[in-house]
């Protein structure tokens, strides 16, 4: 069995029958509000629609050799019943074998994320009270504790984290990414570092004992050293926050230091964005810090490629997609589909925004894009193509050079933006591999109230054929692991070289 599919010990033996319903579950004697505690049956419809919803509206399942109802052959439900919990973690766990890197179940309510951890006067409310943070994406690669108001390490001469309660800390992760989609290295080690936060979780998958305190065990830098410390548990998820926490604008040496957070940006903050780049006209270079971004919209790829593409060579195609029929039959799109990828900035070779320039650049972008994999008409609408341009009017061409900074926290949007930035001819990558996925997720209702099921609903190709959903991260060209102090805000070394790097181009 894949190490994605670790079942509960509860749950063992075949159990699906041949109806569906979306009823919800518990309905009639608790008043639809969320059950955190199914009964067999109720589990069993869940499951089934669970599954309907994949085959029904899930690009990644359409393509996928591995099936999730052949996966749950060999499970049984016991006859007095399934917690929440349990269900919403086995369904997880199944969803993790396809590589859907948006694929999710939701906690859509306070009154869900309640029942999700249990009776009330039982609640299981052990969360991790700090953050663990990543060096690298390999296996082994040194993890860090830092306080959650990220003022210091737990321990100021033993920021490794080795052991949580005396098991070691890769055992940990090895166990939280079961649930995690099988995506790059960088994504699977970033979202367990991520999800470890609710530790009476995987302290019962470890079959840890629950109590209101932690122990930890962490070394020294060099592993000279090593220190036990018991911290109490918190009640609730600390928030990870934006890192790092930093600004827009003009370094020392005349550089140009883009901070991009987020890729979701209001009207107001895309006016801004042009401001700043008519500063920046005259700047020796151009840092763009994505780090920490975990994605949105396109609309400053956008902005910034009016800016950065060369008028001399026209458009650049980023992307090719096939949008699934998720909400119709085909063989066309439904209205709403075409506008979720219009706000993508996505349309058909055929589409009428586009112009005869425009239309002989799809032309020969498509002869040759040799995609991975292209799925079936039977379930997807034909290539819809994104592409970012030279600007009109006012936009100038920034010809200087640009860094642009990465971490295996880019994901999304912000995976798009980088693969986008790379096919630039002065642009530079600079910091760790990305956690790569783009697929226009859409959420679905379960069943269960409060409870629904988020998947992707394209399929979405790199200029080079390869599918962001294909564990790949979009490589730096130059790699930098940070230093543990720039967890804290005391260092920062990716960024020290990208100013040297944009200096000596300068020369």
């Amino acid at each position: 069995m894949s190490r994605h599919l670790r079942l509960f010990a509860i749950i063992t033996v075949c159990f699906l029958g041949h109806t569906s319903t979306n009823t919800p579950v518990g309905a009639g004697n608790i008043n639809d509000e969320t059950p955190r505690w199914l009964s067999r049956d109720e589990a069993a419809r869940t499951l089934i629609v669970f599954c309907g919803l994949l085959d029904k509206h899930h690009a990644h399942a359409a393509v996928s050799e591995y099936d999730a109802r052949s996966a749950l052959a060999d499970v049984r439900l016991p006859a007095e019943g399934v917690r929440l919990s349990d269900i919403i973690l086995l369904k997880k766990q199944l969803l993790a074998p396809i590589g859907d890197g948006h694929a999710d179940v939701q906690l859509d309510t306070r009154q869900a994320r309640a029942a999700e951890r249990g009776i009330p006067g039982r609640e299981r409310v052990e969360f991790l009270p700090f953050l663990v943070k990543m060096i690298g994406e390999r296996p082994g690669d040194p993890l860090i504790a830092i306080r959650t108001d990220r003022a210091s390490f737990i321990d100021d001469d033993h920021p490794i984290l080795e052991a949580i309660d005396g098991v070691p800390i890769e055992r940990w992760i090895d166990i939280v990414a079961t649930s995690i989609p099988a995506g790059s290295p960088a994504f699977v080690r970033s979202r367990a570092c991520r999800e470890l936060r609710s530790l009476w979780q995987w302290r019962e998958q470890l079959n840890l004992p629950e109590r209101r305190s932690v122990t930890v065990t962490l070394a020294s830098p060099g592993g000279e050293s090593r220190v036990t410390r018991t911290l109490r548990t918190r009640s609730g998820m600390p928030s990870r926050g934006d890192w790092p926490r930093t600004a827009t604008r003009i370094l020392d040496g005349n550089i140009a230091y883009l901070r991009l957070a987020t890729m979701r940006a209001s009207e107001e903050e895309l006016a801004e964005l042009r401001v700043w780049m008519d500063r920046f006209r005259e700047t020796r270079g151009l840092i763009i810090d994505v780090r920490g971004n975990g994605g949105g919209h396109r609309h400053i790829l956008h902005l910034l490629g009016e800016y950065l593409v060369d008028p001399a060579h026209g458009p650049v195609i980023y992307t090719a997609v096939r949008p699934r029929f998720v909400d119709s039959d085909g063989p066309i799109l439904s209205p709403h589909m075409a506008r979720r990828m219009a706000h993508r900035h996505l349309y058909p070779a055929t589409h009428p925004r586009w112009s005869p320039a425009q239309r002989e650049a799809i032309a020969r972008f498509f002869e040759n894009f040799r995609p991975v994999l292209d799925p079936p008409a039977e379930f997807f609408a034909p290539w819809h193509f994104a592409m970012i341009e030279p600007g009109q009017d006012d936009a100038y061409y920034y010809d200087n050079p640009i860094v642009i900074l990465i971490d295996a926290n880019c994901f999304s949007a912000t995976d798009v933006f980088i693969h986008a930035m790379s096919l630039l001819p002065n642009v530079v990558l600079m910091g760790q591999p990305s956690a790569g996925s783009s697929g226009a997720p859409m959420t679905w209702p379960t069943p269960i109230p409060g409870v629904s099921l988020r998947l992707s609903s394209i399929l979405s190709y790199r200029a080079d054929g390869t599918r962001f959903d294909d564990a790949r991260s979009q490589e730096p060209d130059i790699r930098i692991d940070p230093l543990p102090t720039y967890f804290i805000g005391r260092s920062d070394v990716v960024l020290d070289e990208a100013v040297r790097t944009i200096l000596a181009a300068d020369r």
